[in-house]
Parts: C-alpha cells; sequence; structure tokens
C-alpha cells in the first residue's frame, strides 16, 4: 500500500505542477520538472561509467517509480542506438537536490554484453527543448541531466517506436480494435482474481480508428484499484494522461453483454464483453 501511495503522491504532484505551468503532461519541458526552489547543480559523480558496451535495450511506458514496466513497446540491439543510449548515460550529469517531478515518459533495461547486471531506469525526454533527464530505479530521488544533444538524438531515436494490436496481443494486453477484441481470457483472468481479493495488474490497449493506441492500466493490491489512463499516444484526440484510485470493477449484465466499469471513484472505464467470449 505504501508503494502505492507514494506513486500516487507522484502523480498527483505531477498534475499539480504542470497545471501551474500551464502546459499538458508530456509537453512540459524537463528543466520546468524540478521543484521550484530545488534547482540541482551539476556533479562530477557521473552514473553509468562502467559501461563500456550493451547488447540489448528495452524501453517501456512508465506507469510510476521504482521499477520497471515490462510490457516493452521496442527491443533494441543495433550498434547504433546502443551506442547513442550508453552515450546519453554516461555524458549525464548528475542533479544534486532531491527531485519532485511527473512520472517518467519511459522506463528502459540496459542489458551489458559482458553479461553483467542490467541496468534499469526512468527516462525523460523533451524533443522541443532538447532537454532530458533519467533516474535508477533504485534511487528515484536523484536525477541526471542529459546533455541537449543526447536528449534530441533519444527523443528522436524513441519518437518512431510504434505498438500494432499484434505486439500488444502478444505483451498479454487485452486488446480492442474496430474489428474485435483479443485476449478477452486475460480480462477475464484479471476480474476473477479482483473479485476474490487477489493482487492482479491488466493493461487495456484500444486503438483509434486511425490505429494509434491509447492505454488503460489497471492494478489491484488487494484493497484498492489503481487506475491509470495515457492517451497521449493519440495524435488526434484529447492527449492527456491521469491516474485515480478505486474500490471495485463492477460487472453488469447487459442484453447480450457484460458491461465491467470503476465503482468507487470517478474514472471513466467502460468495457464491454460479448458473452461467451
Amino acid at each position: 500500500m505504501l508503494g502505492y501511495i507514494r506513486n500516487y503522491l507522484f502523480i498527483l504532484g505531477a498534475l499539480l505542477l504542470v497545471a501551474s505551468c500551464g502546459l499538458k503532461e508530456g509537453s512540459t519541458s524537463v528543466n520546468s520538472m524540478v521543484q521550484a526552489g530545488e534547482q540541482p547543480t551539476p556533479s562530477k559523480d557521473i552514473e553509468y561509467t562502467d559501461i563500456l558496451d550493451a547488447k540489448q535495450l528495452s524501453i517501456s511506458r512508465s506507469l510510476g517509480f521504482g521499477s520497471a514496466n515490462p510490457q516493452f513497446l521496442k527491443t533494441y540491439t543495433d550498434p547504433e542506438t546502443l551506442a547513442a543510449f550508453t552515450a546519453a548515460l554516461k555524458t549525464a550529469e548528475r542533479m544534486e537536490g532531491q527531485l519532485d517531478i511527473r512520472v517518467s515518459d519511459y522506463d528502459f533495461i540496459l542489458e551489458p554484453a559482458d553479461g553483467g547486471q542490467s541496468r534499469k531506469g526512468h527516462l525523460w525526454l523533451d524533443s522541443s527543448s532538447g532537454s532530458g533527464l533519467y533516474m535508477n530505479v533504485s534511487d528515484t530521488g536523484t536525477g541526471y541531466k542529459l546533455t541537449e544533444a543526447s536528449a534530441r538524438r533519444l527523443a528522436e531515436i524513441l519518437g518512431r517506436i510504434t505498438y500494432t494490436p499484434a505486439q500488444a496481443e502478444e505483451n498479454g494486453d487485452v486488446v480492442i480494435t474496430s474489428t474485435g477484441m483479443r485476449n478477452v481470457k486475460v480480462w477475464s483472468e484479471f476480474y476473477q482474481k479482483v473479485s476474490s481479493g487477489e493482487k492482479a495488474k491488466v493493461q487495456v490497449t484500444r486503438y483509434t480508428t486511425e490505429g494509434e493506441p491509447i492505454f488503460d492500466n489497471l492494478e489491484f493490491n488487494g484493497s484498492d484499484l489503481l487506475f491509470q489512463h495515457d492517451s497521449t499516444w493519440d495524435s488526434f484526440g484529447a492527449s492527456e494522461k491521469y491516474a485515480e484510485f478505486c474500490k471495485r470493477v463492477e460487472k453488469k449484465e447487459a442484453e447480450d453483454r457484460a458491461v465491467y466499469e470503476l465503482g468507487g471513484c470517478t474514472a471513466s472505464f467502460r468495457l464491454e464483453i460479448n458473452q461467451g467470449g
């Protein structure tokens, strides 16, 4: 529960910070993410200087602090991308002071070529300002500022990522497209666990008519249900992220369909499944 509260406070603080800046979340410059009055100064204590080579880089959407989301958007093994990413980490400068910022844009897992311990972190990028920073998942109070060149390069590389229905299905998402629903069983298992008080989580990915994903993530800790909505990948609709705690998943029968909604909160979530799958 403490982890849930901590993540929620980060999310809530992020929304308040973005609102105070008059900007949408996702368009906030990294420079403005640092809490007022705590402008950090560069340090020579640079992390990841021990990385000589990397064999694999996995990127995912970030859902909170302290761990890397294992549902990858893309995995890179090409030398050019690996070199750009490791160079960005090596040349980043430590920012002094505790940071109070929104949930990151991406999580990353970097696998060293020597087979050593993988590096896991959170990554923020703002292509418009050329700003960027990262944190280790094991120390979410300390940030490392990327050089402008590195931030722009990574934003360019990661900006080309797409997330197809086939990939979402393979990742175990509940996938909703104009042609129907995939992985219905995944949702059924999630609902059954929540109904019996077991910990469970699921990602529901809906695709617009243009083929762009909108993400709904639900995670139940045995008593509370954290709902996170992310439509920032939809370039034709409202681009927003928000999170809310709910109490339960409610199931209603409607003719030949089962309708699922969230109770004990104001979150807008609705899932309809034809009876029998």
